[in-house]
Parts: C-alpha cells; sequence; structure tokens
C-alpha cells in the first residue's frame, strides 16, 4: 500500500490517473492511498502494483525455526 502511494506521489499522479493505471474509480484510489487497508484483498495490491509497472517476487524458504516469518522489502 506505501509503495503504490509512494509510486503515485512520484510520478505525479491525480487519483483519477492513477485510477486509470490501475483500473479503479477515484474513490477505491483515494481509499488506498488513505491506508484503507481492509477494502483491498492482497491479490488486488499486487495486480495494483504491476498495473504500475512493479515487478513482483515472492520467494518461500525453510525457516531454521518451527514456525516461519514473514518479510516485506520494498
Amino acid at each position: 500500500m506505501r509503495s503504490v502511494a509512494r509510486i503515485v506521489t512520484e510520478r505525479g499522479l491525480t487519483q483519477a490517473q492513477a485510477g486509470t493505471i490501475m483500473a479503479m474509480d477515484q474513490p477505491r484510489v483515494s481509499a488506498l492511498l488513505n491506508g484503507k487497508i481492509s477494502l483491498f484483498s492482497t491479490g488486488r495490491l499486487l495486480r495494483a502494483l504491476n498495473d504500475l509497472g512493479q515487478d513482483i517476487e515472492v520467494r518461500i524458504s525453510p525457516s531454521g525455526d518451527l514456525r516461519g516469518k514473514l518479510r516485506i522489502a520494498a
């Protein structure tokens, strides 16, 4: 979500322009940029990043602990 907001800001896009790129209407873009994460699935957020020209890599590897960890790097 923060990455989407950063890209939109860096590109100087209006919410309407960002919505066109990400196939969302302006109110949805506003909700996204205002942190209303519960309104978006993980898949939809990943697709928005792809629409904005970002590659996404998910890597799964064995953990040294009984329970694995989740790390997200931007």
